[in-house]
């Protein structure tokens, strides 16, 4: 199974930048089975979050996703409190 450009299990005091966000990729030749790609959870954010959490990627793959079912998801996320972009603003081509 690829595992391209994911981010899991982070904690964070306070974020104000970015944690699996504003990413681009460009995959050639498209993914396979089972593949996750560009996917963000488990994260944790214990102080303030002016941040953005999974939001904001850019994914453009050429060559299908041949029943890959895992692109572009944020899970698990527990901001505290939640100013910022959480699995907002993605662009799937």
């Amino acid at each position: 199974m690829a595992n391209i450009g994911n981010t899991d299990n982070i904690n964070v005091g306070c974020n104000s930048g970015n944690v699996g966000s504003k990413n681009t990729f460009g995959i050639q030749g498209g993914v396979g089975p089972n593949a996750s790609v560009g996917n963000t959870s488990g994260v944790t954010v214990t102080g303030s979050n002016a941040g953005n959490i999974g939001s904001g990627n850019t994914f453009d793959i050429k060559g299908g996703v041949g029943g890959c079912e895992s692109v572009c998801h944020t899970a698990t996320v527990k901001p505290c409190p939640k100013p910022g972009c959480t699995g907002s603003g993605h662009c799937c081509k």
